[in-house]
């Protein structure tokens, strides 16, 4: 199963909760129409982001939806792939969460 390459998004768009171990943005910030598929041989769905001081970059798939009790999506909470997580094994229980305004 390869990684698909696609669009990066910059890591300054995301505030940083390091008490909740999270990224947080919204995703008209991220000007965010729709999740890249992360893998050639998978539907799972997500987004890279990139820090620009090292080049790294990591994908996050959308692990969870959250909706309002009409079925809106409120956000989305996303995970890194396991594969960055054995690279960088400082992102293991961080977390991305999106929110749609």
């Amino acid at each position: 199963m390869a990684i698909l390459e696609g669009k990066t998004y910059d890591i300054m768009l995301f505030s940083w909760d390091k008490i909740k171990r999270r990224f947080v943005a919204e995703a008209s910030d991220l000007q965010l129409d729709k999740f890249d598929i992360l893998y050639d041989n998978s539907r799972d769905i997500g987004i890279r982001i990139k820090r620009p001081s090292t080049g790294v970059v990591v994908a996050f798939f959308v692990s969870q939806t959250i909706r309002d009790p009409e079925g809106d999506t409120q956000a989305w909470v996303l995970t890194p792939i396991p594969e960055h997580v054995q690279i960088y094994p400082d992102l293991l229980g961080a977390e991305v969460v999106i929110f749609n305004d």
